[in-house]
């Protein structure tokens, strides 16, 4: 017989088996990304993502201020959600870890080439297609 539960409040009880895991992971494509000002305060948005290799792969102009805050404190979370999926709502994973911005070439064009055609396929048509190219540009890895 189960263990009686107690705490209905800690959640970490109720893990996903690791192929709805897998499978939430690669299917969605929106998260919020977390991460901590200057000042310490939490903050988060809402960021289309990648599951690729493993890790959470994600893309932000280098002048936004999540980038900055990133390379003071690369520790950050994201929070994906199962709402819009095949599972229905009531599953989210929540990973932690440490950050790492790559703005030299090879990891952003190779992110870059794997990551066009998912995202592009999940946005709507017009959605997101206008991107200002001379915006530098960063891919972060949550590892």
């Amino acid at each position: 017989m189960a263990a009686e539960i107690h705490n209905y409040e800690k959640v970490s009880i109720y893990p996903l088996d690791a192929d709805v895991l897998e499978k939430l992971l690669s299917i969605n494509r929106e998260c919020v990304f977390n991460w901590c000002t200057q000042d310490n305060h939490p903050m988060g948005v809402v960021m289309s993502y990648i599951w690729m290799d493993g890790r959470v792969w994600l893309t932000a102009g280098a002048h936004r201020h999540r980038i900055s805050a990133v390379r003071r404190n690369p520790k950050v979370s994201v929070v994906i959600t199962s709402a819009g999926t095949e599972f229905g709502p009531g599953k989210t994973v929540t990973i932690k870890g440490r950050c790492v911005i790559h703005e030299d070439r090879r990891p952003r064009t190779s992110f870059t080439r794997r990551s066009h055609d998912t995202l592009t396929r999940s946005r709507k048509s017009g959605q997101g297609s206008s991107r200002n190219s001379l915006i530098r540009r960063c891919a972060l890895c949550l590892r």
